[in-house]
């Protein structure tokens, strides 16, 4: 290997790392905007009087809270492959927020998710294609 084949090599790594840690930078603050907003609900309805809406808060906030943490693990571990699959179903459930806010007719419920699906499922996307490159891990 010449030099030049080796900086070449050096560098295609480097650009690899770089992608996967704004792959997984987008896939952690989707978590974790997603867990927010769930803490968010359940402490607006802990003065509620609609106990039906304080449930379906700790249900969301029971779903996402674990979400974000196995997030955190999957980037401390750095499990290309798994971190990509969950990066994947997150957008995939952005997703369908966005779809929830269109239906709403409320803008910005359409446009924050559409905008966290389309980063996530990019960085899902990287996170598969590197997955390729690597040994498997996790």
């Amino acid at each position: 290997m010449s030099p030049s084949d080796r900086r070449t090599a050096e560098e295609q790594l480097e650009a690899s790392g770089r992608v996967w840690w704004a792959a997984a930078i987008v896939t952690v603050i989707n978590a974790f905007t997603s867990a927010g907003f769930s803490v968010a609900g359940v402490i607006s309805t802990l003065s509620s009087d609609n106990p039906s809406a304080r449930v379906f808060a700790m249900y969301a906030a029971a779903r996402s809270l674990p979400l974000a943490a196995a997030v955190l693990w999957l980037v401390r571990v750095r499990s290309t492959r798994t971190l990509g699959t969950v990066a994947f179903v997150m957008a995939v459930i952005q997703a369908c927020d966005a779809v929830v806010g269109f239906a709403q007719h409320e803008l910005g419920k359409t446009l924050g998710p559409a905008v966290f699906a389309v980063a996530t499922f990019a960085g899902a996307l990287a996170l598969f294609r590197g997955a390729r490159h690597m040994p498997h891990r996790w």
